[in-house]
């Protein structure tokens, strides 16, 4: 990947993760009383320098623990379907999010697309 698509990509992916932690139901109330839950994010491991950098950033700003697990997104979504427990599920293959949905795993409602990317 050339180095301006990289940057670009980073970009989107920082952005995502901010808002996909930032839009989890559980965390916007424990921001509001400063006592944080410890937080899992299980992620791609495409995306593991920007969601990383995300989470990072994250604790420091609000002091909540962030855990993340990388891993190709099919490995990732047999742990979740087998009880990991894990509060965002950042996949790179839609299909294993639809697999989740079909196992009753993840309610529909709650799945979001939040990217998507093309080789150039």
């Amino acid at each position: 990947m050339t180095r301006p698509a990289w940057s670009c990509l980073r970009l989107v992916l920082c952005a995502t993760v901010s808002l996909c932690i930032a839009s989890s139901s559980m965390i916007g109330p424990a921001i509001a009383k400063k006592a944080c839950e410890p937080i899992s994010i299980f992620a791609a491991a495409s995306t593991t320098e920007a969601t990383q950098e995300v989470a990072d950033l994250f604790e420091l700003k609000s002091g909540c623990s962030v855990s993340t697990i990388f891993a190709g997104s099919a490995t990732l979504a047999r742990q979740i379907a087998a009880g990991a427990p894990a509060d965002l599920y950042l996949s790179a293959n839609q299909s294993w999010m639809n697999w989740l949905i079909a196992q009753n795993t993840v309610k529909a409602r709650n799945s979001r697309n939040y990217l998507t990317n093309q080789l150039v």
